[in-house]
């Protein structure tokens, strides 16, 4: 996207990856809060004291920047909003990694349970449209992953190699990104509907 380079993520910082946000929103006020949690589990708010911390990891100077997350003016996403991986396709790349691996390094917002077992059945979606819950998504591209996979989530320590086997069996693509068609609710345990 235009102007993202102007943004520091985990691509930059990886020890980002072992903070943990959310969006708080006070209905009664229509206000919307970020709360932040640090690795040593310090809440932190979208404030000074969270821009010192990550300041301290990186040499040039940065500055914050606040969004309302319903506003059109955000650069949050690489390509869509949403993103999906199945437990399917996890455990083959498991089995090719030869390791476990924690969701957390794909950042996915859905995960799906396949009746079946169906390694990246996922590419096959694309162009699509999946129901669940009351929400209808656009499935729209497969998602190509760079080099925040390959660092464990907890402990930071990276394996390269992660990336080069995705590489080999799935062209470094692992997920698919989809558009909200129609806005609702999901709940775990939803049954999911992938239609033409």
């Amino acid at each position: 996207k235009q102007g993202w380079a102007k943004y520091i993520t985990a691509r930059q910082v990886p020890q980002m990856l072992q903070y943990k946000a959310e969006i708080v929103h006070d209905s009664s006020e229509n206000e919307f809060t970020v709360k932040v949690t640090s690795p040593n589990e310090l809440s932190l708010n979208w404030d000074e004291n969270l821009h010192q911390q990550i300041q301290s990891y990186v040499t040039n100077n940065i500055s914050m920047i606040c969004f309302r997350p319903d506003g059109s003016d955000q650069m949050a996403f690489d390509t869509d909003s949403i993103l999906i991986i199945t437990d399917s396709s996890l455990r083959m790349l498991e089995t090719i990694y030869a390791k476990k691996l924690d969701q957390r390094r794909f950042r996915p917002n859905i995960i799906i349970t396949l009746t079946e077992d169906n390694a990246f059945i996922e590419s096959d979606w694309v162009g699509k449209r999946i129901f669940v819950g009351d929400v209808e998504l656009s499935v729209n591209v497969l998602c190509e992953r760079c080099t925040i996979i390959t660092f464990d989530p907890d402990t930071l320590e990276q394996d390269l190699s992660l990336l080069k086997k995705l590489a080999e069996v799935q062209n470094c693509c692992f997920g698919v990104y989809a558009s909200v068609a129609k806005t609702g609710e999901i709940k775990v345990g939803d049954s999911v509907y992938l239609v033409q």
